[in-house]
C-alpha cells in the first residue's frame, strides 16, 4: 500500500473522464498572509478598573491667609509681647504688594481721613486695615487701653504709600499729663514694605500721611484695646486750634484707629 499525501500528492479525478486535480491549500492559511492581531501591552481586563484622573493641585494659599497662620503661631509661642517678637518677623516674611493687592478691595476710603476696617479678632491680638487718605492725621496717643489700662503694643507694616511716625518721649508730656509739646517729637518716615514698632515704654506718637497720595497700612494690637488715650499737640508758636496735614481742624470722629 502506497502512502500519499494529503495535499499536493492526492489527485482527485473529475467525473466524465476529465483531467485530475490536484487541490491546494486555502491562501489563508499560509504564513505569508495569516497573522495574529498584536497584543496591547498592559491592557485593561474586563474586570479592572479604569486609571482615575490626577487630582487638580490645590492653590496657594493666600498672603493674607499665610499672615493669619503666622500670626497665631507666634501668640501661641509667647505671650511676652516686645519689639523682637515673632510677631515682627511674621510680617517681615510677608509681601507688602501682595497683601496690598488682596486688601485693597476691603478697605474704605474718605477725603481728609483715615479708615479703619478690623481684618481679625485673634487670641491675644487684633489685626486692622487702616486706609490714609492724602494730607490726614490721627491725634497723638499712648498705646494701652484708657478704659481698662492694659498696656498694649502696636506692630505696623506699610503696604501702600508712606507714613511719617512722629515719636514723643517722656520729656514732651507737660505737667498736665494731657498734651505734649510738638517742638519735642521726632519724626521718621515709614516707607511700604517697612515694619514698626511701638509701646508706651518707648514713647507715645502720632501717624500722618502728609503727602499727595493715598496710604495703606496693616496694624497689629497685642493686646487689643477699646479706646486709646489721647494727647493734645500744643505748638506754643501758634495761636490757632490745631490742624491736621491738610490744614483742616481735627475732629475726634475723623480719627479711626491708631
Amino acid at each position: 500500500m502506497l502512502r500519499t499525501s494529503s495535499c499536493d500528492r492526492l489527485r482527485l479525478t473529475p467525473p466524465c473522464g476529465g483531467t485530475a486535480t490536484t487541490p491546494r491549500r486555502s491562501e489563508s492559511f499560509t504564513l505569508s498572509t495569516f497573522r495574529a492581531p498584536p497584543k496591547c501591552p498592559g491592557g485593561i481586563k474586563k474586570n479592572d478598573e479604569l486609571p482615575r484622573p490626577l487630582a487638580s493641585p490645590s492653590p496657594p494659599p493666600s498672603e493674607l491667609d499665610l499672615l493669619f497662620r503666622g500670626l497665631r503661631a507666634a501668640f501661641f509661642r509667647s505671650d511676652h509681647v516686645s519689639a523682637d517678637h515673632p510677631a515682627a518677623g511674621v510680617l517681615a516674611a510677608r509681601d507688602s504688594v501682595r497683601l496690598r493687592d488682596e486688601l485693597i478691595a476691603a478697605g474704605q476710603w474718605k477725603a481728609r481721613e483715615y479708615t479703619r476696617t478690623k481684618l481679625l479678632d485673634g487670641d491675644g491680638f487684633m489685626v486692622m486695615l487702616l486706609c490714609w487718605a492724602p494730607e490726614c492725621a490721627s491725634p497723638v496717643h499712648a498705646h494701652s487701653c484708657a478704659e481698662s489700662g492694659i498696656a498694649s503694643n502696636c506692630f505696623l507694616m506699610v503696604l501702600e504709600g508712606s507714613l511719617a511716625e512722629t515719636v514723643y518721649g517722656e520729656e514732651a508730656i507737660l505737667p498736665d499729663g494731657q498734651s505734649v509739646d510738638a517742638r519735642f517729637g521726632r519724626t521718621r518716615i515709614v516707607s511700604a514694605g517697612a515694619v514698626a514698632y511701638i509701646n508706651d515704654s518707648m514713647g507715645i506718637h502720632k501717624v500722618a500721611n502728609p503727602t499727595n497720595a493715598r496710604a495703606v497700612s496693616l496694624h497689629v494690637y497685642a493686646p487689643g484695646w477699646k479706646r486709646a488715650p489721647l494727647f493734645e499737640e500744643m505748638r506754643f508758636e501758634e495761636k490757632f486750634p490745631e490742624v491736621d496735614a491738610g490744614g483742616a481742624e481735627l475732629e475726634i470722629d475723623s480719627w479711626g484707629d491708631f
